[in-house]
């Protein structure tokens, strides 16, 4: 059928003048703005960190971050995805020069560096703003949602751990008084050198699990005291902390109901979107954070915004000399 038109490159031809990778991104492709900032950044500090004799040559430093700041302007977070797009996607090949890392090596790489990606942050931005890529004129300031990873029913309360409490100390005793038997029975069998300070493996864990709830309690205790102080009655409606990631807070959804969140702030540059600062709060009190997002940006780049586009709440937390 001669309808359709024909494929420009069939699969199995073969070119005669091969294409290089760098005709492949545009000139003015974002992504070379990105490599652009990066090859301005002093690697020095990070470039310490490696060995440098041992096991096969390392990606550098440049290229992993370089590939997890584009996934993160690209809105992709999974390392699990960004080992694909390098693998596929040409502006990710590109800017990783063709080395291809798996997921684990991104997800180690940032859990390892993520003091030195809070200051690479900061460069990008200076060196963004030196630039002109950043001006200042108008800056976007929002926040959303972000679910935690803890279901909305399984919480802790100040009621749940008090008794959670009580039960552990009744199970340790117990425990205690059937080693303290046992050991009656296998103490000659025990070497001389043994440690007696270290607890068995069973009693270091509910020790273990007795210091955590020690410390949610605590935490849920201030939050009740400051519920009551804003007139809330924590015998009817008590403060609650998600109980696998106790630093999230259950908080309405943008989509409706209550889960456990988080919520992502973020303030963007009006000339070319760069994120001029990024923070996560537990609460939806994100007016409260409108100073201190002006602060950083001031700390950062030298200067406050000329003027700040937010929702109405934060008109009240505007800091002086911002529109």
């Amino acid at each position: 059928m001669t309808y359709f038109a024909k494929a420009p490159m069939p699969r199995e031809q073969m070119v005669l003048f091969p294409t290089r990778l760098e005709d492949a991104i545009p000139d003015d492709h974002p992504v070379r703005i990105l490599s652009e900032l990066l090859d301005a950044v002093d690697w020095s500090e990070w470039n310490g960190e490696y060995h440098g004799s041992r096991g096969q040559p390392p990606i550098p430093p440049k290229v992993l971050a370089g590939i997890l700041l584009y996934g993160l302007r690209q809105r992709v977070r999974s390392s699990r995805v960004l080992e694909y797009l390098a693998r596929h996607n040409v502006d990710f090949i590109w800017l990783a020069e063709g080395h291809q890392p798996d997921h684990s090596t991104l997800c180690e790489f940032r859990t390892k560096f993520q003091k030195h990606l809070r200051g690479l942050f900061k460069q990008v931005v200076r060196l963004a703003q030196v630039a002109g890529l950043i001006r200042l004129v108008e800056v976007g300031f929002d926040g959303t949602r972000v679910r935690a990873n803890s279901s909305r029913h399984e919480t802790w309360t100040a009621a749940k751990i008090e008794k959670r409490l009580a039960d552990l100390e009744v199970e340790f005793a117990r425990r205690l008084e059937e080693m303290k038997h046992t050991d009656e029975i296998e103490q000659p069998l025990w070497p001389a050198d043994a440690d007696a300070e270290r607890l068995p493996p069973e009693l270091a864990t509910l020790a273990k699990r007795q210091a955590q709830l020690k410390v949610a309690l605590e935490q849920v205790q201030r939050m009740d005291q400051a519920r009551r102080s804003e007139g809330i009655d924590p015998q009817s409606k008590p403060a609650q902390i998600p109980a696998t990631d106790p630093d999230s807070r259950i908080l309405p959804n943008k989509e409706g109901g209550y889960a456990a969140n988080y919520t992502p702030l973020a303030a963007a540059d009006g000339h070319k979107g760069f994120l001029v600062d990024v923070d996560v709060i537990n609460s939806t009190d994100e007016q409260s954070q409108t100073a201190a997002t002006v602060d950083r940006i001031e700390e950062v780049l030298g200067e406050k915004p000329e003027a700040l586009l937010a929702d109405g709440l934060h008109a009240r937390h505007r800091p002086s000399g911002v529109a």
